[in-house]
């Protein structure tokens, strides 16, 4: 009986340290606008609430669209 093998190759870059240092950054804005909104919208605050949320939502998709181009441009 024959074995089907499969191979697995797992490429680790290294990031230099600001990389890191912004990740990490952007990790807490991210996390400071998420209570920010929330504590908003438990208080019944609903303008803060709309704008913490807006605030929130941009940064978060603006960073998902920086990581995906860096990782559409390191492929090229």
């Amino acid at each position: 009986m024959k074995t089907s093998e499969s191979q697995f190759f797992l490429k680790i870059r290294k990031r230099p340290w600001y990389i890191w240092l912004i990740r990490l950054i952007w990790l807490v804005w991210l996390v400071f606008w998420a209570e920010v909104s929330i504590g908003s919208w438990k208080e019944f605050e609903t303008r803060a609430f709309v704008i913490a949320l807006g605030i929130f939502l941009i940064s978060l998709l603006l960073g998902i669209l920086i990581w995906l181009l860096g990782n559409r441009r390191i492929r090229a």
